[in-house]
């Protein structure tokens, strides 16, 4: 059950090891009261990422997966009303609803968090000393995913530009000195060019742990049921999904 998802918990801790034991809290971000299809309007902004999805610029659909990614769970009824009305789908829109909804969903899910510690929620190459810090995979619902793309390599904090990232355990340690909620600026090697890219840290949750991985394990899996149970509920019938 999602087992291959336990490489998160030692690559992605980004709390000091005063932390360790310290006490749970809620998460920083609740989700908001949810909203009804039937009064659920999109926005203007909305409407335009939701188009600009369909742009033959990759850059320009890569802020609209950035800021349609930043919805609330609430401004997802209004989703939807936009997806009926801009039907049939561009083969892009098609392809990207499915990852705006399950982030969009689990991002406004509460969980049990350690008091202060943050949380990218990537998966790194592993604990080899020539490893790079380069992300595998990223959890829908974490900043990691809305921000950061697979095969981005971290190079360094720019908060910290004396500490220069080689492998995942510097930037586990370099991380370890931020909390949850403080805004990092990662510097990042995307497709040949290096980029800055702004990330505000998530409370990290109280199943990651060095010491039953399982744990971790069932909490992603739990999560995404959740979410996989909204989206059939919700999105599902708005799509076809045919198999070759």
């Amino acid at each position: 059950m999602c087992h291959g998802l336990a490489l998160v918990l030692l690559c992605l801790l980004a709390v000091a090891t005063a932390f360790a034991d310290g006490p749970a809290t809620r998460p920083t971000t609740q989700p908001s009261s949810p909203t009804t299809e039937s009064t659920a309007k999109p926005f203007p902004a909305m409407r335009q990422w939701f188009a600009e999805l369909a742009s033959p610029d990759g850059e320009v659909r890569n802020e609209a997966m950035v800021n349609l990614m930043g919805l609330r769970a609430d401004d997802l009824p209004a989703l939807r009303k936009l997806v009926e009305e801009t039907s049939p789908l561009a083969p892009e829109q098609f392809v990207a609803l499915k990852q705006i909804v399950i982030h969009d969903f689990l991002a406004g899910e509460p969980y049990d968090a350690r008091e202060g510690a943050g949380f990218l929620g990537i998966h790194l190459p592993g604990l080899s000393e020539d490893a790079d810090a380069i992300v595998v995979n990223r959890l829908p619902g974490f900043i990691g995913e809305r921000m950061l793309r697979d095969g981005d390599v971290i190079l360094r904090i720019l908060e910290q530009p004396q500490v220069e990232i080689r492998r995942g355990g510097d930037l586990t340690t370099a991380l370890s000195r931020f909390s949850a909620g403080q805004l990092v600026h990662l510097q990042i090697l995307r497709q040949g060019h290096v980029i800055r890219v702004p990330v505000r840290l998530d409370p990290q949750p109280l199943e990651v742990s060095a010491t039953n991985r399982d744990l971790m394990d069932d909490f992603l899996f739990r999560r995404l049921e959740r979410a996989q149970k909204y989206w059939d509920k919700h999105f599902a019938d708005l799509v076809e999904e045919t198999v070759s």
